[in-house]
């Protein structure tokens, strides 16, 4: 399946109960992206059409058990909750910007909590900088990224640790 190849994990973390939707809650800033448009995004940027960031903010057990293909691990505590989170946040930035990237994708587990937190976060820091970068939250975070790509009742490639 092609889409397969964009999730690596564990089995147990395949199917996962999920709460209600993402509701409308990010600023105007930040893009709220379908699981499907987030597929696509990816495989655009797999082709060398847009230069696309997956920042996964799941705790280490949460992303140890899967993650997306490429993604970057920053856990939500080190990024906002930490006495060094407005400087993890801008070196995140300055990382992102400085690999070309023109599109972050924010995700938790679920994109209702700590995903959007992270992404109106750095959508403000990007805002304030002046800088052209586009904050995308995905919808469904995780969970529902791997419901679609797994959910369609082929066999799942799956790789222990995520790797």
């Amino acid at each position: 399946h092609r889409n397969s190849q964009l999730v690596a994990c564990r089995p147990s973390a395949v199917m996962a109960p999920r709460p209600g939707t993402l509701q409308e809650t990010c600023d105007a800033h930040v893009n709220i992206v379908s699981v499907e448009e987030a597929i696509a995004l990816l495989q655009r940027a797999k082709a060398g059409e847009v230069k696309v960031q997956v920042v996964d903010v799941r705790s280490d057990d949460e992303f140890a058990g899967g993650f997306i293909t490429g993604a970057q691990h920053v856990p939500f505590a080190d990024i906002l909750e930490s006495e060094a989170a407005e400087a993890k946040a801008a070196e995140l930035i300055d990382t992102l910007t400085a690999s070309g990237a023109s599109t972050v994708l924010v995700h938790c587990m679920y994109s209702q909590a700590r995903g959007p937190a992270v992404a109106r976060s750095l959508a403000a820091m990007v805002e304030a900088k002046g800088l052209h970068l586009e904050v995308d939250i995905l919808e469904g975070g995780f969970h529902s990224f791997l419901n679609k790509i797994h959910g369609d009742g082929e066999p799942a490639a799956l790789a222990p640790g995520g790797a």
